[in-house]
């Protein structure tokens, strides 16, 4: 991550790169512990504990969790690279022929 430099003092390829990066912003979710998991995010920590009580009184014996977003990761995807297919070898064909797998 770029330090605190303001986007004009950057070159014109590194702001953009900067300005390209997906945003991640805080919230928070609520997780049933042994329940699926939940896809909701809550906006504020308030939400999500009023949440986690509400689903608490519906549900007694299920504790219910309220995680906060603390760090988040991206990568680019991986390159598709093409994979030339040669002809096989007759020698190899051959020689492969008697491997002895019974079927």
């Amino acid at each position: 991550m770029m330090t605190g430099a303001p986007i004009q003092e950057m070159g014109d390829e590194v702001a953009a790169a900067v300005l390209s990066q997906p945003k991640a912003v805080k919230l928070w979710m609520v997780y049933g512990v042994g329940q699926r998991g939940s896809t909701y995010q809550h906006r504020s920590k308030a939400s999500a504990r009023a949440e986690a009580q509400r689903l608490a009184s519906l549900h007694p014996g299920i504790a219910f969790v309220v995680l906060a977003a603390v760090d988040a990761y991206c990568t680019d995807a991986p390159v598709m690279q093409r994979i030339k297919i040669t002809k096989p070898d007759p020698a190899a064909y051959e020689r492969d022929r008697d491997d002895s797998i019974p079927f």
